[in-house]
């Protein structure tokens, strides 16, 4: 499913904010996040695709500049890296720069970055991962799969909580509560000591409907004694999207750009 490319994508490694649970009619039952995975990855397989969008709130993001900052992006899942895709909007500190990931190819849009230079790179996986440039972007690509992210974190869970229903964009979900030890995230292991001996516990909320599907994921990190909340939304499940590769003749690839 998309959780094999997430797993591609996250390469050398980086610490994850974006957490996502599920639902279904267990309720108060479910108990174990990676049973939670594997359901949430059927029904984001069942339905094949999906709008994400993220913003984010809190000391540090006010402090950084990160409340300017949105992504939103249209996912395809696959059953891997290879048959898998999205094309997102990163828009940050007064710029904006596209992503696109088709069959196994991340295209980054750098015509802003370098001044009109060059359009679009092509990248391997393993070369987004390691290039200290879009490390940033390594959690936002992490955000599209929420099984893959679940998945990943199960053996950080401190504490675990079904907090009951409420109604969402029409829709009845579930509402699940977590705590994580940052230290213990399977995604910290690549990360700086240092980035991640000033977090604290982090906090998420899922709001996942009776089939699975998330619809909202608001997780919470205090980074150095300063808050950052990140919200997540997912839309249009199952809508059609098509994603397409930028022209030919205005993509270099990232080995050439780099001699």
């Amino acid at each position: 499913m998309l959780r094999t490319a997430t797993t591609a994508l996250l390469g050398a490694g980086a610490v994850t904010l974006v957490l996502t649970g599920c639902g279904a009619d267990e309720g108060a039952d479910v108990v174990d996040l990676a049973a939670l995975s594997q359901r949430m990855d059927e029904a984001q397989a069942e339905q094949g695709s999906v709008h994400v969008e993220t913003t984010f709130a809190g000391e540090l993001a006010e402090r950084t500049g990160m409340t300017e900052s949105a992504q939103s992006g249209d996912v395809i899942v696959g059953e891997g890296l290879e048959d898998s895709a999205f094309a997102m909007s990163i828009g940050a500190v007064g710029t904006e720069m596209e992503m696109i990931l088709l069959e196994g190819t991340m295209y980054v849009d750098m015509s802003t970055l370098s001044g009109g230079e060059v359009d679009w790179v092509a990248m391997s996986a393993d070369e987004v991962a390691q290039d200290p440039t879009f490390a940033g972007t390594m959690d936002s690509m992490l955000a599209m799969d929420p099984a893959g992210q679940a998945e990943m974190m199960a053996d950080a869970v401190t504490a675990f909580a079904h907090g009951g229903t409420e109604e969402l964009d029409g829709r009845t979900v579930d509402v699940y509560t977590m705590t994580l030890d940052p230290t213990r995230l399977e995604a910290a292991a690549g990360a700086a000591p240092a980035a991640v001996d000033q977090m604290d516990d982090m906090t998420a909320e899922f709001r996942v409907t009776e089939d699975g599907l998330p619809l909202a994921v608001d997780t919470t990190v205090e980074i150095d004694g300063q808050e950052l909340v990140t919200a997540t939304t997912f839309s249009g499940w199952g809508e059609p999207v098509e994603i397409e590769a930028p022209p030919a003749d205005r993509v270099t690839d990232y080995g050439e750009l780099m001699g």
